[in-house]
């Protein structure tokens, strides 16, 4: 029996880099602790990580490489084709698009949000990270 694959939209990711103390940050810990012990297999958007990289871009240069490196080590790059790409084009919200493309690329069972009107249309069920551990526990 495989893991349960998850896709965490980048701006989960965004929050807990920045350590947003907010109703998520807990939950998005155990999923990435989750990750990091094998219970489960996390995937980023390929596109996600310069978008992080710029939410950081302040930080000494050391330290944002370390957390972009923390964050690749725990979690696999998730990319798509060209087709969905241009079918990703043709939607109201492209990285929405974008990142439901890639989670169904890498065959996710769900993709983790904090923002589940950007994903109705998401071929992978959107759950915000809190009714992931949920699920999970």
């Amino acid at each position: 029996m495989r893991n349960t694959a998850i896709l965490i939209d980048t701006e989960v990711l965004r929050g807990y880099l920045l350590n947003n103390q907010d109703e998520y940050l807990y939950s998005v810990s155990e999923i990435l602790r989750m990750c990091a012990k094998g219970e489960i297999l996390g995937y980023y958007a390929i596109h996600s990580l310069t978008d992080l990289e710029r939410t950081i871009q302040n930080w000494p240069p050391d330290k944002r490489r370390s957390a972009l490196q923390s964050l690749c080590s725990l979690l696999a790059p998730a990319s798509t084709d060209s087709n969905s790409i241009q079918a990703a084009i043709q939607e109201p919200g492209l990285d929405s698009a974008l990142q439901a493309a890639c989670a169904e690329s890498a065959n996710c069972d769900f993709l983790v949000t904090t923002d589940l009107s950007a994903f109705r249309r998401s071929p992978v069920p959107a759950i915000t990270p809190i009714e992931f551990i949920e699920i999970m526990t």
